[in-house]
């Protein structure tokens, strides 16, 4: 008897360039336990335009208001 959580083999249409990416996000789902709450945080957050934007998005909205001052600068 094995104490590895069940799996299942689930099939999925996509493009050919999101192989790369589901084959990771699968191997990430079977072997950290924590990853999934957290991409489904993630998922909750984005399908919600109503959440906070995501850490990505505030990097980028503080990278162009650092480049907008710097360049109104000179």
């Amino acid at each position: 008897m094995t104490d590895e959580p069940k799996t299942a083999q689930i099939n999925v249409r996509a493009p050919e360039a999101a192989r790369e990416f589901l084959l990771n996000l699968a191997a990430r789902l079977r072997g950290d336990p924590t990853f999934l709450p957290r991409a489904e945080a993630w998922l909750i957050e984005v399908e919600d335009p109503t959440a906070w934007p995501s850490l990505a998005e505030r990097v980028a909205n503080l990278e162009a208001a650092v480049e907008r001052l710097t360049r109104d600068r000179s």
